[in-house]
């Protein structure tokens, strides 16, 4: 951009987008490959076609003279720092083997594992190829994966998954289908199998009639007709909608309640939690807080907390935040960051430190600190920084958990307070299981959260549990986070949007067959686009994608289903249309 305003002095302004905007959608397009697990390096300039809409003519040039070698920079910093980027793990490991001649002795293994290879990428694809072809000539590959659940499209996940692996194997194939299911009512699977071809016979869906129907044996004492249920709504008017949503949470309530009943009249085992779940699945994150926004104010609590990560949960990052400022006792981020926190329950006034230098900010901010320590422990923040440093780290955080309570702040509800409470016992119980104790230190804690948290380590959160519990759980959740789970009953509120209509997409780029495409939309409806970008291709992918996500929403079901129907949409093809049909 400083060369163009060299050339044009006018260049600046004549910028249709703001600059921060411009380098923000840079990064982005950034992440987006490297989500896909994209080399950077390996993109050559005659591989980014031409920019389409005019806009933002030199498009191309940013990408090849600024997040091209921006990335390069950031992979030799890392590697003169001895340290290596998770997302380039998988692409360094293929790398090696690539470079590798012959077979590997220490990989003396008869078999190899994969699951979930439905969502896999490329490099992953090629890895693993590699992998198998540095074994033993007696190694197998065992692949697990079911395309029809393929819903990762933008981690660079294809629907050729398996023919991409089958194209190099060392062996022949054997392909055997799993269709027998264990958790679903087998009247219900049979309405779905109908959904299912029908969807198959219009290529939405990767479903072949004879070979993919799901069958099983399993009877609930569900009627019939509460099997799969549809619910008119007019989502003109919101108050009705969430109201209708409310009423199916309930009826659905009364019907698990009768379940329960007869299940004990009849002497048989008690439902499971899983069977005592009632699910609102949605797409996005939004839907489900703007869900839970409206049941909390007709005086239901719907939950989203059942499968989190133990690692992106508050009570890690209050503890981390906690762990940096006690690190970092004078640097203004960090302090304000852990007064931010669940710890003081505080709120600053950042106008008041606008424009001031970085000392004077900081001495305001330790100012604060000694007053909230004075008043619930009589100590200042420079003494507790001392004894973070001088007594065994372990005790220290106790006595500041113990006497501040974060618990609380997190929340009024006991609920909510003991779900805090249990995760934050069953973090210290992983990073003391993860070194002695007698080694454990500030510092090492606070890397060890670091990593685990800013790699979005998996590990799942300790759920409350209790052995009498018989209660009914209310659960909203996006789809791409039920996926492997399941529920008593399902609710889709959201059916109606027209997923054959081209999205307002804000930014989308890919790399495949030595192509790079994007589409990047910025504020004031300005887009760019190259030229390797395929729309129609791109609504197709979203309809594929869409029928996906709606056979794993389906199929988290054990004994009935509630979809929504808005009887004002006009929508071509949508959830809804696919299920009514």
């Amino acid at each position: 951009l400083a060369q163009k305003e060299e050339e044009n002095p006018n260049f600046m302004h004549e910028l249709p987008v703001p600059v921060y905007e411009l380098k923000k959608k840079l990064l982005a397009i950034a992440d987006c490959l490297l989500a896909k697990s994209v080399l950077l390096e390996e993109i050559k300039r005659a591989e980014m076609g031409v920019e389409i809409n005019g806009v933002l003519p030199y498009f191309n040039d940013l990408i090849e003279r600024v997040v091209i070698p921006a990335e390069s920079a950031y992979t030799a910093a890392m590697h003169d720092a001895n340290a290596v980027d998770l997302t380039a793990c998988i692409r360094l490991l293929c790398q090696v083997l690539r470079r590798q001649p012959g077979k590997s002795a220490s990989l003396r293994l008869r078999y190899l594992f994969v699951d979930e290879f439905q969502d896999t990428d490329d490099v992953q694809i090629q890895t693993i190829q590699e992998l198998q072809r540095h074994m033993d000539a007696d190694c197998r590959l065992f692949v697990v994966g079911d395309l029809k659940q393929s819903i990762y499209r933008f981690r660079g996940a294809r629907l050729s998954a398996f023919e991409q692996l089958k194209k190099h194997s060392l062996f022949p194939w054997d392909t055997h289908r799993l269709t027998i299911n264990y958790r679903t009512d087998h009247r219900l699977l049979d309405v779905f199998h109908e959904i299912f071809a029908r969807m198959g016979g219009q290529n939405y869906l990767p479903y072949n009639a004879p070979h993919d129907c799901l069958t099983g044996s399993v009877r609930t004492s569900m009627p019939e007709e509460a099997l799969l249920r549809v619910v008119d709504v007019h989502r003109k008017n919101e108050e009705q909608f969430f109201d209708r949503v409310i009423a199916a949470l309930r009826e659905q309530e009364g019907m698990i309640t009768d379940l329960m009943r007869a299940c004990a009249e009849a002497g048989q085992p008690p439902l499971t939690r899983e069977e005592r779940t009632i699910a609102v699945l949605v797409r996005s994150n939004w839907q489900a807080e703007q869900l839970v926004r409206e049941a909390k104010k007709r005086g239901i609590l719907l939950h989203t907390k059942f499968g989190s990560d133990l690692y992106q949960l508050p009570s890690t990052h209050d503890l981390y935040k906690l762990l940096l400022a006690l690190e970092n006792a004078a640097h203004p981020l960090h302090l304000i960051n852990f007064i931010e926190s669940n710890y003081t329950g505080l709120r600053l006034d950042y106008q008041r430190y606008h424009g001031m230098e970085e000392a004077a900010c900081a001495a305001d901010l330790r100012r604060v600190l000694d007053e909230f320590f004075h008043i619930h422990m009589n100590k200042t923040w420079q003494q507790v920084v001392n004894e973070a440093y001088t007594q065994p780290i372990l005790f220290v955080l106790k006595h500041l958990y113990d006497a501040l309570q974060p618990w609380k702040q997190h929340s009024h509800r006991a609920e909510e307070q003991r779900f805090y409470r249990v995760n934050y016992e069953y973090l210290m119980e992983c990073i003391i299981g993860a070194a002695q104790i007698d080694t454990l230190t500030l510092s090492r804690m606070a890397s060890f959260l670091k990593v685990h948290i800013l790699t979005n380590q998996k590990r799942a959160a300790r759920e409350i549990q209790d052995a009498e519990e018989t209660d009914i759980r209310l659960l909203c959740s996006t789809v791409h986070k039920a996926k492997g789970l399941e529920y008593g009953s399902v609710i889709l509120p959201y059916t109606d949007e027209d997923i054959s209509r081209m999205r307002k997409v804000q930014l989308e780029a890919n790399y495949s067959d030595a192509k790079l495409s994007y589409i990047v939309s910025f504020s004031k409806d300005v887009v760019e686009k190259n030229s390797n970008y395929d729309r129609d291709m791109e609504i197709t992918e979203q309809i594929a994608e869409e029928s996906r996500m709606l056979y794993v929403a389906l199929t988290r079901t054990v004994h009935s289903c509630v979809w929504m129907r808005n009887m004002d949409s006009r929508a071509v093809v949508s959830w809804g249309t696919l299920m009514e049909e």
